[in-house]
This record gives structure tokens, sequence and C-alpha cells, in this order.
């Protein structure tokens, strides 16, 4: 998976969104398991993907940059989780 923040100015972020959107589904599904879990993050993957690329369709231009582009799947932790 890429870890990227894009939008920077919006206040959530894409990984945000992506993460919001499979506990969600999880939850709407009723998710037991990992098997079922995977598929929740899966589908929240590919309406992340699709929100992103419509985003980009609709200002004409990559969100994705040289400045908010995280190399090595780096993660950012912003204060609400231990390391």
């Amino acid at each position: 998976m890429l870890a990227l923040n894009f939008l920077s100015s919006c206040p959530v972020n894409g990984n945000h969104f992506r993460e919001t959107t499979t506990a969600e589904l999880a939850r709407t599904q009723n998710a037991q398991g990992f098997k079922a879990n995977k598929s929740a993050a899966e589908l929240s993957g590919k309406i992340a993907g699709g929100a992103r690329k419509n985003i980009e369709d609709k200002i004409g231009r990559s969100v994705v940059t040289k400045q908010n582009f995280l190399k090595n799947n780096k993660q950012i932790n912003l204060g609400n989780e231990e390391e």
C-alpha cells in the first residue's frame, strides 16, 4: 500500500479517510474475522483511490507531490497513537 498524505490543506488526509471507511464498512457488514475485515479494507482502498482520482480529474492535476509523498511507506505519528 502506498502511504501518502494528499491534500495537506484538508483536515482529513487520505489515510484517515481510508481507515474511517474501513471501520465503517466492517461495522456495517458486521465483519467477523480476518477475511471479512481484509475484504472491508480492500474495498475501502478502492473507494479512497477512486476519490483521489476523482479529485485529480476535477482539479486537473495530481494531488501526490514530492512534498507530500511518504517514501518507504513511512507513517506519521499524530500524537494520538503510541509508538
